[in-house]
């Protein structure tokens, strides 16, 4: 049997890609820094000249915003099949 549609992990790992795409540059670089580059809270807060409670917030506010538009976008092509 010949696959149609996108496997639901491909389709998800594109949909996060558009919409990481979306992040602003400050929230992208607070995330490269803590799961690309490893770097704990406190380090990336200080690299960013910035206190800790702000690096923690901002990745919490990027991961939200990132499922919510993620299952936004999975709903949307789920609609368009």
């Amino acid at each position: 049997v010949e696959r149609v549609a996108v496997e639901p992990d491909e389709a998800r790992t594109f949909a996060l890609r558009g919409c990481m795409q979306k992040l602003p540059n400050r929230w992208m670089k607070i995330l490269n820094l803590r799961y690309w580059e490893s770097q704990k809270i406190n380090t990336i807060a200080l690299k960013l000249n910035t206190h800790a409670n702000v690096v923690s917030v901002t990745i919490n506010r990027a991961k939200s915003r990132l499922a919510d538009c993620v299952s936004a976008s999975m709903a949307a092509g789920r609609v368009k099949s």
